[in-house]
């Protein structure tokens, strides 16, 4: 019975000496992964920065123009000449547009589809919300028009 006793208060000792080694590694990985955090840190304290900054200038997400006024001004003042007729070359001037409005922090639609009339022929003109009524001008000339009132859209 003795040397039972002497069995299991050894392996007791034996289980207390291990257990603080289970959480234990090796020098190397533990420098490795000090780097990793370092480099997680850093990451974390770039992005929090860039967080403030675009909080700072109070752009979250892309939204609709406050008035039609506002909207006809800043299609005014963004529209882009286009050399040529081809409707390549319009769309890539609704899209310049499309990507000057995301810079503001509007919501603009690039649309090309084919005419009605002529399925040969597109039609290329922006899109973009304004008191809730949706307009709509062509990229080169920058005259807005309603397209549809809130009232219209309501399903």
């Amino acid at each position: 019975m003795r040397r039972f006793n002497w069995l299991l208060i050894g392996l007791v000792v034996l289980c207390l000496a291990i257990i603080p080694l289970a959480g234990c590694v090796a020098k190397s990985e533990y420098e490795a992964l000090q780097a990793e955090n370092a480099a997680l840190v850093e990451a974390n304290t770039s992005l929090k920065a860039e967080l403030a900054e675009i909080r700072e200038k109070g752009v979250y997400s892309l939204g609709q123009f406050p008035s039609i006024a506002e909207l006809t001004v800043w299609a005014q003042l963004h529209m882009i000449p286009c050399p040529s007729e081809s409707a390549a070359e319009r769309y890539r001037a609704a899209l310049k547009v499309q990507e000057r409005a995301v810079q503001d922090g509007f919501m603009v639609s690039a649309v090309i589809t084919p005419s009605p009339e002529d399925p040969e022929l597109y039609i290329v003109w922006c899109t973009a919300f304004a008191d809730g009524n949706l307009y709509w001008w062509n990229p080169t000339d920058g005259i807005v028009h309603l397209f549809f009132t809130k009232e219209g859209l309501e399903l």
